[in-house]
This record gives C-alpha cells, structure tokens and sequence, in this order.
C-alpha cells in the first residue's frame, strides 16, 4: 500500500514519520486495527465532520492553526451525538451546516442525491432480507444503511440501524425486523427533511 512504501521510505531516509490518517466507513475494530498495522497513524470513521478533522491535524501537528471559515479563531466544538429530549433527532441540520453547508449548491445536491441513493438501496435489500429471513444479508445491510445514514446525519435513522444491527448480531431478528419497521416509517420523513434544507 502507499503508507506501506511511505514508511519504507521514512526508515530509508531516517526520515521522522509523518502523520497519516485513515478516512474509512468501517468503524469496525478488525478495520481500524488493518489501518495501524499497514503503519498510519491514525483514523477518522463516517461520518467525518469538520470539527473532527480540526482537532485530529492539531493532535498531530500543533504547530498547525485550524481556523474557522472568518479566518480567526476555530469554530466551536460541534456535539459528538447531538440529542432531543426523545433521544436523537431525525435530521441534524447543525452538523449538515457545519459540515456540507458550505459545499457549493451543486456540488452538495449531487452529493446528498449519491448519498441518498445509497440509503434507498441498502433499505431496499434489507425488505428484501426480511422477506426472505436472510439475517445475515439484514445485518450486513445494516451496518452499511448506518453508515449511509450518518454522512448525511440523520441521526435517529444511523442509530435505528446500528441497533438492528446489534440485535442480529446478539440473534434478535424479531427485534431487528420491528426496528426496520420504525426506521422505515421515520426515514420518509427525515429525507423530505433534508430535500427541504438543501433546497434553495
């Protein structure tokens, strides 16, 4: 891989090592363990927001400034797991300004069409599983349908799944198959949420 023949390079040189973080949509531990093992140094998971990004380049390299978009002092910290009094909320317009509010209006359409189009998909498949009692496809579209979900921060949707995900993991299907049916009722909504956010 390309840190592979980085640090290759850097033993070569007796070159100090230079930081390299790792974006990736798998958040498993076997995922992250891959990333430290091929030598970088660290990794950010989906969904990657702004304020994360600040603080990882300032952990590694503090004689760098992060400033916010005015040029003068950092942005404030964003919430990890913003929340409702009922838990998360569907939609989290706070995170969609801070992180793709910028975005060009073309640019951010095309990416929240791609993105939503993932999510349909992974809905899609996981019906289908359901139908066909096919737990293992639920559970592999269930971890997908969260990360989807979470980079375009629909929160309670990303959390949905994850839970379903969890119960087929631990052999709950009547528990994940009930919680398919919440997140599908919750998820029509929460999308006509954010066509309504992003529209001019």
């Amino acid at each position: 891989t390309a840190t592979r023949m980085i640090r290759a390079w850097e033993r070569q040189q007796c070159a100090s090592p230079t930081p390299i973080i790792a974006l990736t949509a798998d958040a498993l531990q076997s995922t992250l363990l891959k990333c430290k093992q091929a030598g970088m140094t660290d990794a950010l998971t989906k969904p990657i927001r702004i304020q994360n990004i600040h603080t990882i380049i300032a952990q590694y390299n503090p004689n760098i400034s992060v400033n916010s978009e005015d040029g003068d002092e950092p942005g404030p910290p964003l919430p990890a797991n913003p929340t409702n009094k009922t838990g998360p909320i569907e939609l989290n317009t706070a995170d969609l300004d801070a992180n793709i509010g910028f975005m060009l209006p073309k640019a951010r359409k095309e990416l929240i069409e791609r993105s939503q189009g993932n999510i349909d998909q992974y809905v899609h498949a996981i019906a289908q599983a359901v139908e066909q009692q096919d737990w293992a496809t639920m559970e592999q579209m269930s971890h997908k349908l969260a990360g989807g979900a979470a980079s375009l921060f629909l929160d309670a949707t990303a959390q949905r799944a994850r839970t379903m995900e969890t119960a087929l993991q631990a052999g709950n299907t009547s528990l994940a198959v009930d919680l398919f049916a919440q997140l599908q009722t919750a998820l029509g909504s929460a999308l006509q949420a954010l066509q309504r956010w992003n529209s001019p």
